[in-house]
């Protein structure tokens, strides 16, 4: 009997590990399904969306999934371009196995995270460029935080992307974590601009009661009126260029009120 059930065992661990991978489903966009996020509608954990090169007039969502979402030609061919709203929101407990890759995301709007909203997750988003978008406000001094990238809890990491060119109120013209972490690998965080509003704090990344963790890439030609390449929180630094950021009122060009460590 003891023979029996030694063989068994392994039998039937192999036979799960085979409908586990038998699982995982790759869905190609735009040959199967119109849009991005009509595949991602009907993915599942582990499966993989992948885009092919085109412009994509809408705003994608991985709705709690842990999905792969990869273009097939990279972030100058393959381009999110909302006609309202953000590019991409990441909300419901993603971990870091959610992952979108080789997207350039313009021309997105919202009160926080014009680029990219992410709250309670913990993606992972490589080779991207986010770029064009901006944060809006009611005219009070709440909200108008993270024109590019918009992180309100969890521990996403950006790897290789490149975050320019955005406009927020308030602060965080390229990026705003508010709780939480973020890691920055190889990415590049120029030219974005904090407009004055209220606050005016962080031109390129803006830290609230957070850290980030920023290796290699630079932090160059951002703007805001306090801290115009970074404003706030606790900072891990190493291999970073930070360079050519202005502080428009003279106080932490480069980096501004943080707890810095490099």
């Amino acid at each position: 009997m003891r023979r029996i059930i030694g063989k068994i065992v392994p039998f039937v661990l192999a036979l799960c590990c085979c409908i586990e991978i038998a699982h995982a489903d790759l869905r190609r966009v735009p040959e199967e399904y119109p849009t991005i996020q009509s595949a991602i509608d009907v993915s599942f954990a582990g499966d993989t969306v992948e885009v092919g090169p085109g412009l994509y007039q809408e705003s994608i969502n991985f709705g709690g999934r842990a999905i792969t979402v990869l273009s097939t030609g990279g972030a100058e061919s393959t381009v999110i371009d909302p006609t309202t709203g953000r590019c991409f929101t990441v909300t419901g407990q993603e971990p870091a196995s959610a992952r979108l890759e080789g997207f350039t995301l313009r021309g997105g709007s919202a009160t926080q995270g014009g680029g990219v909203y992410i709250e309670a997750s913990s993606p992972t988003i490589v080779n991207c460029v986010i770029t064009g978008n901006t944060t809006t406000t009611s005219g009070s001094c709440s909200g108008g935080g993270g024109g590019g990238v918009y992180v309100a809890s969890g521990n996403p990491k950006l790897i290789g992307c490149t975050v320019s060119l955005n406009t927020s109120y308030n602060q965080g013209g390229g990026v705003e974590v508010a709780s939480g972490s973020l890691t920055l690998e190889s990415c590049v965080v120029s030219g974005n601009t904090v407009l004055t509003y209220c606050y005016n704090r962080g031109g390129g990344v803006y830290v609230g009661s957070a850290s980030v963790t920023i290796t290699g890439g630079e932090v160059r030609d951002n703007t805001a009126t306090i801290g115009g390449g970074i404003y706030g929180g606790t900072l891990t630094i190493s291999n970073c260029a930070i360079t050519d950021n202005a502080a428009t009122n003279g106080n932490g060009g480069g980096i501004s009120n943080a707890a810095v460590t490099i």
